[in-house]
């Protein structure tokens, strides 16, 4: 059942390709080891990765890019969480690496949990974690098993997709972290932060 409007109570983060633009380093790696075994690689295919384990994506290390929004999105007064398909490890180092560690109260990684998405599991722990119902919970995702994994947990969803045109199943659906759509839900100024 979709809501008309969100809770007021904390907000849960993904991280790769949402908060940090991953996605971006992870297709040019993707496209190179397709090229390197002479595979056809396009949207079709990054569509059926994104999201997708930690196992099943392979490892990639680069320089992180931010998300045009990031920062306004965490300027509300919320309580802020991160629930993600990637390793602790991971998440940590590119949080601390693009300086946004700090905000997030709470991180719970597909490592930490029985399950990852498109499994509940790491958004019903966050909640769990920052004291919040998972009904009183916002979370933010940029894919189709991500936004599964907070609606089975019975959140809020606000899908970010990746790509326009990817499909999520989000009470609402922005272009962007910094869209005015997703400041009103959270209750934040259009104009500047909180």
């Amino acid at each position: 059942m979709r809501r008309r409007s969100a809770p007021t109570g904390p907000v849960v983060f993904d991280c790769d390709g949402l908060l940090l633009d991953t996605e971006r380093l992870w297709t040019r790696a993707e496209s190179a080891l397709f090229a390197r075994h002479g595979q056809p690689y396009g949207r079709a295919v990054k569509a059926e990765l994104l999201g997708t384990s930690w196992e099943t994506s392979g490892r990639i290390l680069e320089r992180l890019l931010d998300r045009p929004g990031e920062a306004e999105a965490l300027a509300g007064r919320r309580r802020l969480g991160i629930a993600s398909n990637s390793p602790r490890k991971w998440v940590e180092a590119v949080l601390e690496s693009a300086g946004l560690a700090a905000p997030f109260e709470v991180v719970v990684a597909s490592d930490e949990v029985a399950e990852p998405k498109p499994a509940p599991d790491v958004y019903l722990r966050a909640a769990e974690l920052l004291g919040s119902p998972a009904s009183e919970t916002v979370a933010l995702e940029d894919s189709p098993p991500g936004a599964a994994a907070a609606r089975a947990a019975g959140m809020y969803v606000i899908g970010v997709p990746y790509f326009a045109e990817l499909p999520l199943e989000a009470d609402l659906v922005a272009g962007s972290l910094a869209d005015a759509a997703v400041r009103a839900a959270l209750g934040l100024r259009p104009d500047r932060a909180g």
